[in-house]
C-alpha cells in the first residue's frame, strides 16, 4: 500500500523531523497510538485525520493517499497559515515614558497571531532557572497590572527601571516576587514596583550543559543536607510523623514570637 494513511503520517513526520512522541503529544495521544496509525495497525478517526492534516499543513485528500504523485495539492482547504506579528523587545525601561515608548525598544520578535502579547524581554540571570527560564530566553508578555496569583510577571522598581522576571505569589494579603532558583530571595512588593507585564509564552535558546551540572550540584548538596537530618532523627529514635509535628510546633512557636 504505497498511499496508505500510515505511510503517508510516517514520510509527514520524517519530513517534518519529528519524533512518534513529539506527534503523539500534540494530538494527546500516546506515541504507541501514533506507531500504530503509521504500521496501518489501526485507523485514525476522522477528527483525528482533519488534525493530521492541520498539524502537517495538508489536505485530509493527501493524508489519505488519493494523490498518487505523492505531493499535497496546490489547493489545500485543510492547510494552516499560521500568521505572525512584530511585538517590541524591550531595552532597559526608561522612567518617565510608557512603556511601548519606541524610546525602550531594542528590537522586534515575531509572535503568533494565537498569543496575545503587547511587548518581550530578554532574560538577564539565572534567578527563573529552576523554572525553565534560562539567561538570553526571551519572555513574551501581555501588559497587566493586577496579575494573577501564580504567574510569572516583569515588574521594575522606580529607583533603577530595570525590568526582572519573577512568579507573582499572594498570601496572607502580602505579595511577594518570588524567584525560581533558591539561591535568590523574595522580594517584597512595596509602592515602588510597578508589575508591567504577565508571561505568555516565551523563545528560549537551546539548554546548555553547564546549567544541567549546576542544578546536578545543588541537588547533591540539598540531598546531603537531608541525609543529615534524617540520620539525627533515627539517632533521637523518631519516625517521621514526630518529625514532622516537632516542626508543626516549632513553626508556630516562632511565628506567634514574631507577634
Amino acid at each position: 500500500m504505497p498511499y496508505s494513511i500510515g505511510n503517508r503520517i510516517k514520510q509527514l513526520r520524517q519530513d517534518k523531523g519529528k519524533t512518534q512522541d513529539e506527534i503523539g503529544k500534540a494530538l494527546g495521544v500516546g506515541n504507541s497510538t501514533i506507531s500504530l496509525y503509521e504500521s496501518d495497525t489501526r485507523r485514525p478517526d476522522a477528527n483525528t485525520i482533519l488534525r493530521l492534516a492541520e498539524f502537517f499543513g495538508v489536505s485530509t485528500d493527501y493524508l489519505l493517499g488519493k494523490n498518487p504523485d505523492g505531493r499535497p495539492s496546490a489547493n489545500l482547504s485543510q492547510t494552516t497559515t499560521h500568521k505572525t506579528v512584530p511585538i517590541p523587545i524591550l531595552g532597559r525601561i526608561k522612567a518617565g515614558l510608557p512603556l511601548l515608548s519606541e524610546a525602550n525598544f531594542e528590537g522586534e520578535i515575531e509572535v503568533s497571531t494565537d498569543i496575545k502579547a503587547d511587548f518581550a524581554l530578554r532574560v538577564s540571570g539565572d534567578s527563573m532557572s529552576w523554572a525553565g527560564i534560562a539567561d538570553g530566553d526571551i519572555a513574551i508578555l501581555k501588559q497587566v497590572s493586577s496579575p494573577t496569583h501564580g504567574t510569572v510577571v516583569a515588574a521594575v522598581e522606580e529607583d533603577s527601571w530595570d525590568a526582572t522576571l519573577k512568579f507573582y505569589v499572594k498570601a496572607n494579603g502580602h505579595a511577594v516576587l518570588k524567584a525560581a532558583n533558591p539561591e535568590y530571595k523574595d522580594i517584597p512588593i512595596t509602592e515602588k514596583h510597578k508589575i508591567i507585564g504577565q508571561l505568555v509564552s516565551l523563545s528560549k535558546n537551546p539548554p546548555v550543559l553547564n546549567d544541567y551540572l549546576a542544578h546536578l550540584m545543588y541537588k547533591g548538596l540539598t540531598d546531603k543536607k537531608w541525609e543529615l537530618a534524617v540520620e539525627i532523627a533515627q539517632q533521637a529514635g523518631l519516625d517521621g510523623e514526630s518529625v514532622a509535628n516537632l516542626i508543626s510546633v516549632f513553626v508556630k512557636s516562632v511565628r506567634h514570637v514574631a507577634k
